[in-house]
């Protein structure tokens, strides 16, 4: 038996990690500029925030698309990231008959932490053809069959990779409890690889009227990479198809 604590960075995870589609938020007095190059979405410079500019918007006519209104008001809405989490995972990796592997992960989120945990995913290999179970008694768990995750922890690893997702429907991780028993049953080996928690979605955007549509749909169309970028609370342990073998 081989056992593993793991624990996340609150501070470096918060720190401003770059969302190339969202550049740093500029100032106040250029929003209307920022506005008229099409630029609505910015990252706070910290990386604590959106910030939303919503132009004001005028009719063209009955069932005409609205229009943004280039001298009018620009109100600056400000969304704070729901990043503030500490997660600390306790792993528990056991030899299983026919050459299988038995992960147990206990997943908790410190006393310190200011939002719930709702989701957390492993990294794992796209290739594994073999044996490979996944299941919690209360989160939703699945494994992704296709390559959309990066060893961001690991810079040595370029290739895509496929991922365990698990999700807390009604059992989210609130500040000071744990989620224990998440159990993975497979014939990869152990070896490093990247994980992460967050609170999903990252960030509670008001509905329409108070956020245009177009402001939404640009926020849909970047959401992974902006919830990969800001929910940052990363750990290392197991599970690629050939590595140490305690």
């Amino acid at each position: 038996m081989l056992a593993i604590f793991l624990s996340g960075d609150p501070a470096r995870s918060r720190s401003a990690a770059q969302v190339r589609t969202a550049p740093t938020w500029v100032r106040e007095e250029r929003a209307r500029d920022e506005i008229s190059k099409g630029q609505y979405v910015f990252v706070s410079a910290d990386g604590e925030n959106i910030i939303l500019l919503i132009p004001t918007e005028v009719e063209t006519g009955p069932g005409q698309p609205r229009h943004v209104d280039s001298a009018g008001p620009i109100r600056i809405l400000t969304v704070p990231f729901r990043n503030h989490i500490e997660p600390r995972v306790t792993v528990t990796v056991n030899r299983e008959p026919g050459a299988l592997f038995s992960y147990t992960y206990d997943l908790g989120n410190g006393a310190g932490a200011k939002d719930s945990i709702t989701t957390w995913d492993i990294v794992i290999p796209c290739d594994g053809s073999g044996m490979f179970q996944v299941s919690h008694q209360e989160w939703h768990c699945g494994r992704t069959g296709y390559p959309t995750w990066r060893q961001v922890e690991l810079p040595a690893i370029n290739a895509l990779r496929c991922a365990v997702m698990c999700l807390a429907d009604n059992h989210r991780l609130e500040p000071g409890n744990q989620a224990k028993d998440f159990r993975i049953l497979t014939e990869l080996k152990p070896g490093f690889t990247t994980g992460v928690a967050a609170h999903f979605p990252p960030y509670d955007i008001p509905p329409p009227p108070e956020v245009p549509y177009s402001l939404l749909g640009w926020l849909s169309s970047h959401h992974r990479r902006i919830r990969q970028s800001f929910q940052k609370i990363r750990f290392g342990l197991v599970m690629r198809s050939s590595g140490l073998v305690y």
